[in-house]
């Protein structure tokens, strides 16, 4: 079963859940939007794919670390 890590960066909380296969697993409110705790997610949770969505200017840096281990 695929995990998949949904990122929501809105302009009042940036927000990661993970989902297995179609069940929502996990949604957690993150505190800044770097690569550290973008890699901790992965990490901890393996996803074979990730959704950005982003309405900030956000950390460039993210997308390519997603691209690269996602």
């Amino acid at each position: 079963m695929s995990n998949t890590l949904c990122l929501d960066f809105g302009n009042t909380r940036l927000k990661a859940a993970v989902f297995v296969g179609d069940q929502l697993g996990e949604i957690t409110v993150l505190e800044e939007d770097g690569k550290k705790a973008i890699a901790g997610l992965v990490q901890t949770h393996h996803p074979d794919k990730s959704i950005l969505s982003s309405v900030i200017d956000h950390n460039p840096e993210i997308e390519s670390y997603l691209e690269k281990h996602t």
